[in-house]
């Protein structure tokens, strides 16, 4: 996912593989990474993630909102240690909590919890 007003940013979500758990049990979850390269260079940012998307956007900045390029929301399990499960994105669950962050994660907070 492209940065609306960064042109050379992006969001990109992957998949973990039991190849990258060598010495402890194969855990499957969604990861999120971010780019301000164009891909060049990829950075991890979090974890059992399900949703995400950058908090900015070109209607934000030509009203003047006072907007972090980099922050990003992000609907993720806080609390989650094995597999992920792809079936709750698509029914309701008390796990899934909607997160914030204006410094990629390097810290974030809990803005809606389920």
């Amino acid at each position: 996912m492209f940065h609306p007003t960064q042109r050379s940013w992006a969001l990109a979500a992957s998949w973990t593989s039991c190849a990258e758990f060598i010495d402890e049990p194969c855990k499957i979850y969604k990861e999120l990474f971010v780019t301000k390269n164009m891909g060049e260079e990829w950075n991890y940012l979090t974890n059992y993630v399900y949703d995400f998307e950058w908090g900015q956007s070109k209607h934000a900045v030509a009203k003047g909102y006072k907007i972090p390029d980099e922050r990003i929301f992000v609907t993720r399990d806080d609390d989650a240690k094995g597999h992920q499960s792809e079936s709750k994105k698509n029914t309701w669950s008390t796990k899934i909590d909607l997160f914030m962050s204006d410094d990629l994660f390097k810290t974030s907070q809990l803005v809606l919890e389920s």
